[in-house]
Parts: C-alpha cells; sequence; structure tokens
C-alpha cells in the first residue's frame, strides 16, 4: 500500500495537465479528478488526450499497474486530428479479495509515428463502494420570516461496509449569511463520519434578512443546494431548498415638503411622499392629527381635514384604495387654508399605516407660515407748484394700486418744507388699500404765505410710508414764490 505521503503527491499530478512535444508535435493528457476501484466490481476510467501536429497521426494507450491482467482496454489506438481531443476509456474489474488502499497506474501515450511519449502517473484508490442518502429525495421549500434567523436540518444515512466521512457544501447565488450548526466546521465546509448502516443529521442556519425598500419579495427567496461527498470514493448526492419569506407589510414617509408659505387668508398644498416599503402590494392608511398653531396644540382628533382658529388642514390625493406595489411611492398633498391674518404657524402631523394595521404607523411633520407681501404700485400725479402767488394754495395727488397679497395701509409723512410755505395738512389716517385695489387720493395741501418774498423758492419732501412699516418712497415738490402783478 502506498504510504499517505506518496498518495498526497500523486494526488496533484492528477490535476496538472502534461505536454510533450518532438518535432513540433505536441500531447496533453489530463487525467481523471479521481480514479476509484471497488474488488469484485467493474469500474470504467478514462484519459483526455489532446493532439497538437500533423491530422492523422495514431496515438497508442499503454498503462502499466500490478493489476494489469484485470484491464480491459490497454494498447488501444485513436487517430487524431491537430488540435483535436479523445479519450482514451479502459475498464479494471479487480478480484474480490484485492485488500483495499493505493495503487499507482502509470498511463503512457505512444506517437506512433515517431515513438515520441507522454505519461502520467496517477493515483488509484481501492475501497469499498459508498452507499449515502438524504432523507429528502426531492426538492423542498421553507416559508421563513424576515429578521429571523432560520434552522434548517436533513437526515443523511451510510449503508455502506466502511467507515465514511462526508464532507457537506453549500452552493447557492445568494448573498444570504449562513453557516453550520455542527461540531466539525472548516471554513465553508462541515464534515461527518457515518458507521455502517448509521444515521444522523445536517444542520444549517440562514439569516434572513429585513426586508428594506421592498425586498426581497413575499413568496420568493432563494435556492440552496446542499451537496455531500462520500469520503471513501468522492461520489456525490444533492439536496435542493428554496426559502420564500413571509409578507412583510410596512409604509414610509420619505419626505415633507419644507419652507412652504401661505399668503393670509389664501391656501397651499404640501407634497407628501409615501411609499410602500413592504414587500407585497398593498394600500396605505392616511390621516392628520397633532395640530400645532402658534407653537399651542389643538385638541382636535385624528381625521382627513382639521378645521381650528380660523385654519384649516386636509388631505388631497390620498388614493388611499389604490394599490401601491412593493418600493412604489406616491406624491399625496396637504392642504392649507390659512386664516385672514399677516403672521401665523400651523404645523400638523402627517400619520400613515398598511390598511388597518396600526402597528406600523409612522408620522412626520409638515409646517406652514404665513409670508405677508407688503408691495404697491404708486406714482405722484404731476403738479405745478411754481410761481405760485402769496396765499395760494398748492395740493399733489397720488395713484396707489396695492400688489402685495393681503389688504394693507400707507402713511404720508412730512420731511421738509420751505419757510415761506404754510398750512400743510397731510392725510390724518392711514389710507386702507384692498389686495389688488387702486386708489387715488390727495397726498398733500399747502399754501404760500401771505408776505412771501418774489422768487423765493425751495423744495417741499414728504415720504410714502407703509403703516407701521417701512418708507416705499420719497417724494419732492419744487415750490416757487410768483411775483405779484
Amino acid at each position: 500500500m502506498v504510504n499517505r505521503k506518496a498518495a498526497f503527491w500523486l494526488t496533484m499530478l492528477l490535476v496538472v495537465p502534461f505536454v510533450a512535444s518532438e518535432n513540433s508535435a505536441s500531447m496533453t493528457l489530463t487525467p481523471d479528478e479521481q480514479y476509484v476501484a471497488y474488488p469484485g466490481q467493474t469500474v470504467q476510467h478514462h484519459l483526455d488526450v489532446t493532439f497538437a501536429g500533423t491530422s492523422g497521426t495514431t496515438l497508442k494507450l499503454d498503462l502499466q499497474s500490478q493489476y494489469l491482467s484485470e484491464i480491459t482496454g490497454n494498447g488501444q489506438e485513436l487517430v487524431f486530428d491537430d488540435g483535436e481531443t479523445k479519450r482514451f476509456l479502459w475498464t479494471l474489474t479487480l478480484p474480490s479479495s484485492t485488500p483495499y488502499g493505493y495503487d499507482t497506474i502509470n498511463a503512457t501515450i505512444i506517437d506512433t509515428s515517431d515513438q515520441s511519449t507522454q505519461s502520467v502517473d496517477v493515483e488509484l484508490k481501492i475501497t469499498a463502494p459508498s452507499n449515502i442518502n438524504f432523507g429528502n429525495t426531492q426538492s423542498s421549500t421553507f416559508v421563513v420570516d424576515p429578521s429571523i434567523r432560520t434552522n434548517v436540518a436533513t437526515n443523511i444515512t451510510s449503508n455502506a461496509t466502511l467507515t465514511d466521512e462526508i464532507t457537506f457544501a453549500i452552493q447557492t447565488d445568494s448573498s444570504w449569511n449562513w453557516g453550520w450548526t455542527m461540531d466539525n466546521v472548516d471554513g465553508t465546509n462541515a464534515r461527518l463520519q457515518l458507521g455502517p448502516n448509521t444515521m444522523d443529521f445536517v444542520r444549517i442556519w440562514i439569516d434572513v434578512p429585513d426586508v428594506i425598500d421592498g425586498a426581497p419579495l413575499a413568496n420568493q427567496g432563494p435556492t440552496f443546494r446542499l451537496i455531500g461527498t462520500s469520503g471513501l470514493d468522492g461520489a456525490k448526492i444533492a439536496w435542493d431548498f428554496s426559502l420564500d419569506v413571509s409578507p412583510f407589510r410596512n409604509a414610509t414617509i420619505d419626505s415633507v415638503q419644507t419652507d412652504v408659505v401661505v399668503d393670509p387668508a389664501g391656501n397651499t398644498r404640501v407634497d407628501v411622499s409615501v411609499r410602500n416599503t413592504g414587500n407585497i402590494p398593498d394600500t396605505v392608511s392616511i390621516t392628520l392629527g397633532n395640530v400645532v398653531i402658534n407653537g399651542d396644540a389643538v385638541a382636535e382628533e385624528n381625521a382627513d381635514r382639521i378645521t381650528s382658529n380660523g385654519w384649516t388642514v386636509a388631505l388631497f390625493n390620498a388614493f388611499e384604495d389604490v394599490l401601491l406595489l412593493p418600493n412604489e411611492s406616491r406624491i399625496i398633498e396637504v392642504g392649507v387654508q390659512a386664516p385672514g391674518e399677516t403672521s401665523g404657524t400651523i404645523s400638523v402631523d402627517i400619520i400613515i399605516q398598511p390598511t388597518n394595521f396600526p402597528f406600523r404607523s409612522v408620522r412626520e411633520s409638515a409646517t406652514v407660515n404665513i409670508s405677508w407681501d407688503r408691495s404697491f404700485s404708486h406714482r405722484l400725479e404731476p403738479v405745478d407748484c411754481t410761481y405760485l402767488q402769496p396765499g395760494t394754495f398748492c395740493s399733489a395727488s397720488m395713484n396707489l394700486q396695492n400688489i402685495g397679497n393681503f389688504v394693507d395701509s400707507v402713511v404720508i409723512d412730512g420731511v421738509t418744507s420751505p419757510d415761506f410755505v404754510t398750512g400743510i395738512t397731510f392725510r390724518e389716517n392711514p389710507l386702507v388699500v384692498g389686495r389688488y385695489a387702486e386708489v387715488e387720493f390727495q397726498a398733500i395741501e399747502f399754501r404760500i404765505r401771505d408776505n412771501a418774498t418774489a422768487y423765493q423758492q425751495g423744495t417741499f419732501e414728504f415720504d410714502l410710508r407703509l403703516n407701521e412699516g417701512g418708507v416705499l418712497q420719497r417724494y419732492s415738490i419744487d415750490v416757487i414764490v410768483g411775483p405779484n402783478v
């Protein structure tokens, strides 16, 4: 029997192609992965040969072994064309009394045209045939919950006449984490030793991931293949199982429009993006609640329309009866009607959940501020206050239009006036102008003093100002005293 160290080097030789070259012809020999024989049984072995040279060349197989008399097919010849690969086949029938162990077969390929050769030594393992079987003979499907570690097990039996050390591996395209729940684990493989006519279990754990962005979808999942390889003769068995993820319902609010403003007594809408983050088509229930006006909470029940303190908020385009596919989103709108006030803030929570499933409700707040735009279009009507006789009056009118977003008012403030002017009058009360309204009014009036000297001149200035606000514009009128003729 060949010792284990020699067996290791022979095994290395099995996987290395051998190339011979003479006179520009070459032969590449590729052995099988493993050569096994069973006492009292007939087995077939092969050697692949790739030839590069003159087409029509005959190659001959020459085998050498202590069991040469038990081999059929030695000495066979095959004709090769240039670049062709062919397989030499032979059978081996060992006597029933052959002891278990290892032997070496020398395989030589002879080019009959020039007697050039290429050889390879292969290891022959003589053993009892394996007989392993999984308890599950057909593929299986298991329904699993998201975010849970799932344990899968199957029994395996060995009915061989010798103890068998079986190596297990998993094949899968899945990125899910998995591992072995077994005593003998080596990296991604596990091993189990079974005596003749015994049974044991292969146990695997698999981490089912969370459902994120609608995946993994319900009733879908990866397939795993459990492969068992006999240590006796390398025979393989396999069992396929699939994991289908159970339905998972969930909904999220991805975004709420910010920096939203509304005109006094106006209305606006806030865009809200909602999404079905479950793994099945589903509907979502949406409502409003937790209203806060100017920092004070309002005691109102949750509803799709809430009115309080002059404010009204309501849902639009909710489409609660329309299915959303997994990871599909929709834009809903929160309508806001503001009171006729020039300042104020309202906040309201948007509350969503899978329909009739309040355990997974989420909420986000939307805020709207009243924005008062105080704008006017204004002009001073043409006026001539030059060469006025002492004791005479002069007045100026203005055209004014409110182009802001709410009713507003203005006032007139005097700035400077010449010494020879008296009896100055302005509009005493603020002038109220409705939104988009246009008015014309007398802004100022004054009189030239009776004792004013001819040809005196100066400038009369006044401001048009927002009531309790800033100056819109400063106007000036030239004034000249005329001679008394």
